[in-house]
């Protein structure tokens, strides 16, 4: 359920963040070709796509969201196709511990 959670608000998010942040992204991240713009986007369209896909809720997913978000504007040495979709797994399943009390 949290790999398909994952790779669902990795998809959506990053194909926006690619369309939003080719056409209007302005405004670069220093040392790297990613844009606010897309990052936002990217924000944006994963909460729309946590919300409505049915999973670990809006308080595990949002964080996520927001790291996956984060880790797609690092710049290279791991190709960003495997590194969002890991790290937004990674912060759903630290999210589901601490939410049921593992942690």
């Amino acid at each position: 359920e949290l790999a398909t959670t994952a790779f669902f608000i990795f998809i959506l998010g990053d194909a926006f963040a690619a369309l939003i942040g080719r056409q209007f992204g302005r405004h670069r991240w220093p040392g790297g070709s990613r844009t606010l713009e897309g990052t936002v986007a990217f924000i944006v369209v994963g909460l729309a796509a946590a919300a409505v896909f049915p999973g670990p809720g809006m308080l595990v997913s949002a964080p996520a969201v927001v790291a996956g978000a984060a880790a797609e504007v690092l710049p290279r040495p791991l190709n960003d196709n495997i590194r969002v979709p890991v790290v937004i797994a990674a912060v759903l399943t630290i999210g589901v511990w601490i939410s049921s009390g593992i942690v």
